[in-house]
């Protein structure tokens, strides 16, 4: 009985820490009064009922100029108990909500540690723990320059942050003479979050499914719910803007798995020969049908669909990479992005890559699929260039000579049988090896 006993406490001591409690919702900026409206939500990890331990707060720190620093508000969390689905609703008012929270929420009224309002513009938002309370108005940044006085304060442990800026002077932001600034990352030099600079605020903060940030600007309808978001107005912590956010309300208190077309787990441009772009992207989940569109920009112009990469879809649980090869480019700085778009025509865009093409060395061949002859540019003038092609197996079949060459020459490889060959350039200065494919 005894060793039953101890297997018991020693699982209920398992099931309390593995019990994570998590920011999942900030909502500071209302459509017209903050009055009656504000909220912030929490979840517990494994969507179970938990109580919330000794010694956990949620602070907001200003970074409104010279204010920047300061502690705004302080919320004690401990001794709160999450509902049967994980969730903690913190509320200002009881004014009845539509729809209304979901009954298996914990909801707690706390008028007075809303009061004031929490402010709107710059903040940084903490989840911690703290040996010693934390209080409102201590100055963490007494000389206003967007440096913890003395880093992460002392007796604090910070399990989650996250911050916005809502002007940058650097930007050409209207900040009233002063610069914004944000703290999560400095508090949490791993997985703190920073949303930067952009077009709009933030009035709400959520995390989609997989647990990411994004920025929503609320629209409608006052003061009662459902809180609809302006779909031109999403932005992911990078300041992407984003669409296919579903579902398209922000229900307080009711447990919610937004959700994007496809979330992207990285992606990536590099060049390995010189003259051509080679796109690699990873989705971290598909909710549906997608198409790829892989936009280019060369500086100075606009961006421009040059190519198409239709998604698998339908992979909530897996990884999937995807490639695309941009060739024979000109000199200079190319930008590329991603268009995603899903059945419904939503759309959302990844984060901007460069890639910098040096044009004073380089060669292109062209085209790399051809029934007959291919060219081969240089762009640098040179006294000779010795040219050699070979099966994929290293087997020479070909070989050229030339004494101050064109600057553009005709291969001729209509007479090889159908495959995959190499193509070796020599210059005194260089060399370049490319595929071309005999169709």
């Amino acid at each position: 009985m005894k060793k039953i006993y101890l297997l018991i406490l020693s699982l209920l001591a398992w099931a309390d820490l593995s019990a994570v409690i998590t920011i999942n919702e900030i909502f500071v900026n209302p459509p017209g009064t903050d009055d009656d409206q504000e909220f912030l939500e929490f979840r517990e990890s494994t969507n179970t009922s938990v109580t919330i331990p000794a010694n956990t707060y949620f602070v907001v720190i200003d970074g409104d100029g010279g204010a920047a620093g300061s502690i705004d508000k302080v919320f004690l969390l401990s001794g709160y108990t999450t509902g049967t689905n994980g969730l903690l609703l913190l509320r200002d008012a009881n004014t009845v909500l539509s729809p209304a929270p979901d009954p298996a929420t914990s909801v707690q009224v706390l008028v007075n540690a809303f009061n004031p309002n929490i402010e709107n513009g710059s903040q940084t938002y903490a989840l911690i723990t703290a040996t010693t309370a934390p209080l409102a108005g201590t100055d963490l940044d007494m000389n206003n320059d967007g440096v913890l006085d003395a880093g992460i304060p002392a007796g604090w442990t910070v399990l989650e942050a996250v911050s916005y800026v809502e002007c940058q002077a650097s930007l050409g932001g209207d900040c009233n003479g002063g610069t914004e600034y944000t703290y999560a990352l400095q508090l949490l030099p791993v997985g703190g979050v920073e949303f930067p600079s952009g077009p709009f605020t933030p009035d709400a903060l959520i995390k989609d499914a997989s647990g990411n940030w994004i920025g929503l600007d609320v629209t409608s309808p006052g003061t009662t719910g459902p809180y609809t978001y302006d779909p031109t107005e999403i932005v992911d912590a990078a300041g992407n803007p984003v669409g296919g956010l579903n579902p398209t309300t922000l229900t307080p208190g009711v447990s919610t798995n937004f959700t994007l077309p496809a979330e992207l787990g990285g992606f990536t441009v590099e060049t390995q020969d010189g003259i051509s772009a080679f796109l690699s992207w990873t989705t971290l989940s598909e909710s549906g049908p997608l198409v790829f569109e892989v936009q280019h920009q060369l500086e100075g112009n606009d961006f421009e669909t040059i190519g198409q990469v239709d998604g698998i879809g339908f992979q909530e649980d897996r990884s999937v990479s995807y490639t695309y090869r941009h060739a024979n480019l000109e000199p200079g700085q190319h930008m590329y992005r991603l268009r995603i778009t899903d059945l419904d025509g939503e759309e959302k865009y990844s984060s901007v890559k460069t890639l910098t093409i040096n044009g004073a060395d380089r060669m292109v061949m062209y085209p790399t699929f051809t029934q007959g002859p291919v060219t081969l540019r240089l762009t640098a003038q040179t006294t000779s260039v010795q040219i050699t092609v070979a099966t994929a197996d290293g087997k020479v079949v070909q070989q050229y000579a030339q004494q101050y060459p064109e600057w553009e020459s005709m291969l001729d490889i209509s007479g090889l049988p159908s495959g995959m060959y190499q193509v070796w350039v020599r210059t005194p200065e260089q060399q370049a090896r490319f595929q071309v494919v005999k169709q």
